[in-house]
């Protein structure tokens, strides 16, 4: 830690930091003479100094180690594998004005920034220690435009970055709209977005970043900024407004990750008004049954049976390993399971006839099957429910029409059976999010994401579960040789689900359009103000800074002298 900050948080801890707006002698200023010695001290400090006016200024909040919010506050990160990462300062957002306020503030002191939201990263990209973490949590507007000229549906909804997504869908449903997000209901918009954003309704109506009009962000400089295909409209400090008609900054935005380019503080998205109703197909089987691995003959009906599947289908298939029996002391044996869960958008009778090979498919072995009409978008996303705060190492691919071969049933079957149950047991989950369908229609150069993204079948995300600390090392090196193996058969990585351990993570995230990413990135960021783990430009060195402003020794009170 920089020892002025380390200065900060040791005079801080409990004190300024739970009402920055009120003066305050804590206990020990006894020890020191008196009050006005404590102000003295308080006051030499430059980084203590502006850190109680930055509190002081805030719509939102400003919270510190010692402070009863601090833990809570820590607590957003849903991944407990970095959940013990304590940042220096939190600064819960509750305006764009705060957000600039902390950037600042940061680079005026040389201090590292996290963004966080949700809470919802796999690899530790949204908190790091004594790092300045910016919150925008509590930025919730929601602004729906049933008549704007801007969308080409002809309707838009504007929204906080701190909004979830159930919350988002909710209100659209209440106006008979609804739009393109995570099937997560507890996820947040801004790096779920700035990843790409796959959806259950992408393959009827494309990815999240095929569906924003514009973005609202602060810059590595301050400043506010407005983006849109246009170009992009920028407000300095003193109110100077300049415009561009570059739309290089959009499309870097599109896909090009979140932590990276800037601090998104709000997005417009098109709405669309449902033409259809939607219907729920939920069906469960074993992994293996009684006794048998019937995993293997469902994986070599589904590598033919997801290249048939219409766009109106969308949706996901969950598979977990099975436990064998005396593997986990305490644990019984399990089965595992295949659990599909697709949901259809479009003429009823051509979607029943596209997955009539599914329900004809060993209904015998079928220990669950269900099929649910939903009136709108919001009744079917009210049904699903998120697991919060697990511990896990998580691995993807984008599988391609060739990826669906013997092999990659073998690598399936294989790493959840053998690897999962020999020397030492690994729970390991995979989730197939379908993609392709509108996802593919668009350009590969209309955004930012990988054509991997554009021309994949499936978003495959894998993880293994770890039940504690100790554990993480073994079990990551479990995961790791499936993983490897997966990339073989696969090809590219989204964003949003990554492995950590990736050697070739620029081409894997993004090919081709990683130069033109990071040059844009160099151009708005040049500094490396906003940078992350494998995000563009994370590798480059850091620019040389000059040291931030040292505290002076406090005048001493002439009362306490002799």
């Amino acid at each position: 830690m920089d020892p002025t900050l380390l200065c900060v948080v040791l005079l801080l801890t409990g004190v300024v930091c739970a009402d920055v707006q009120q003066s305050y002698c804590p206990p020990s200023a006894s020890g020191m003479g008196s009050c006005k010695q404590w102000d003295n001290i308080v006051n030499s400090l430059p980084l203590v100094k502006q850190l109680v006016k930055l509190g002081q200024n805030l719509d939102g909040i400003l919270v510190m180690p010692g402070d009863p919010l601090y833990e809570n506050a820590t607590k957003i990160i849903m991944n407990l594998r970095f959940v013990d990462r304590k940042p220096a300062i939190i600064v819960g957002c509750n305006s764009t004005r705060d957000v600039q306020a902390a950037v600042l503030f940061a680079r005026e002191f040389g201090i590292r920034l996290s963004i966080v939201s949700s809470g919802h990263d796999f690899i530790g990209r949204n908190t790091v220690n004594n790092s300045l973490q910016i919150n925008v949590y509590w930025m919730k507007n929601i602004t729906v435009n049933k008549t704007d000229p801007e969308s080409d549906t002809g309707a838009s909804v504007t929204v906080g970055v701190g909004n979830s997504w159930g919350r988002v869908y909710e209100e659209l449903d209440r106006h008979g709209f609804m739009a393109v997000g995570g099937s997560s209901p507890t996820v947040s918009m801004g790096g779920y977005t700035l990843g790409g954003g796959h959806s259950p309704i992408c393959r009827s109506f494309g990815l999240a970043v095929d569906n924003v009009i514009r973005f609202t962000m602060v810059t590595a400089k301050g400043e506010i900024a407005t983006v849109t295909k246009d170009g992009t409209s920028t407000v300095d400090l003193d109110g100077k407004v300049t415009k561009t008609t570059n739309g290089d900054l959009f499309w870097a935005l599109r896909g090009g990750g979140g932590s990276t380019f800037g601090v998104l503080t709000e997005i417009k998205f098109k709405i669309h008004r449902p033409k259809y109703q939607f219907t729920h197909l939920l069906i469960n089987y074993n992994f293996r049954q009684n006794g048998v691995t019937i995993a293997r003959e469902f994986f070599t009906f589904y590598n033919k049976f997801v290249k048939t599947l219409s766009r109106q289908w969308g949706g996901y298939l969950i598979v977990s390993s099975p436990i064998y029996p005396n593997t986990i002391p305490g644990v019984k044996e399990t089965p595992g399971s295949i659990f599909l869960s697709l949901l259809h958008y479009g003429n009823y009778a051509d979607g029943y006839k596209n997955v009539k090979p599914l329900l004809d498919f060993h209904p015998e072995w079928r220990t669950y099957i269900s099929v649910v009409n939903h009136t709108s978008f919001w009744n079917y996303e009210k049904t699903i429910k998120d697991t919060h705060y697990i511990r896990v190492y998580v691995f993807n691919t984008f599988l391609q029409d060739n990826s669906f071969t013997d092999q990659f049933t073998n690598t399936m079957v294989d790493n959840m059976v053998n690897n999962a149950n020999q020397s030492g047991p690994a729970l390991f989950g995979c989730t197939f999010a379908h993609i392709g369908g509108k996802v593919s229609d668009f350009p590969v150069e209309s955004a930012s994401v990988s054509a991997a993204f554009r021309s994949g079948l499936v978003s495959l995300s894998c993880a293994v579960a770890s039940p504690a600390k100790i554990y993480d090392s073994y079990l990551i090196n479990k995961a790791i040789p499936f993983a490897n193996e997966l990339h073989k058969i696969g090809k590219g990585v989204y964003f949003n689900e990554p492995d950590e351990y990736l050697d070739n993570w620029k081409d894997e995230y993004w090919g081709d359009h990683y130069a033109r990413l990071l040059k844009i990135k160099n151009q708005w960021d040049p500094d490396n103000t906003f940078r992350c783990l494998h995000c563009v430009g994370s590798d480059q060195p850091l620019p040389t800074r000059p040291p931030p402003p040292q505290p002076s020794p406090p005048p001493v009170d002439p009362a306490l002298v002799g």
